[in-house]
């Protein structure tokens, strides 16, 4: 019984050593792409509207709240004229 196990797996063993890089590869390959494919899935699953019992998890609002209309009221024109920004004026290194 020993001989013929060896005489089955032999031809496998050598067939493994030959293409052991090129079965790695596509073994490899094909992980990848079922990944791939079944996070697509989820993505699609998770964006569709229409879905019985679909409820969006954020709400988005039409309307400004009070404290931003406030703060938009607040800003100056672009025909209002400010006091020019005054830089720092950089002192020579040089001198003592």
């Amino acid at each position: 019984m020993d001989q013929s196990l060896q005489q089955f797996f032999s031809p496998l063993a050598k067939a493994f050593r030959q293409y052991h890089t090129t079965i790695v590869i596509v073994v490899l390959s094909v992980v990848v792409g079922l990944a791939v494919f079944s996070l697509y899935q989820v993505i699609i699953v998770s964006t569709q509207v229409g879905v019985e019992g679909y409820q969006p998890t954020v709400r988005t609002s039409d309307s400004f709240d009070q404290p931003t209309i406030d703060r938009v009221e607040n800003l100056r024109t672009s025909n209002e004229t400010e006091t020019p920004l005054q830089f720092p004026t950089r002192q020579s290194p040089f001198v003592e």
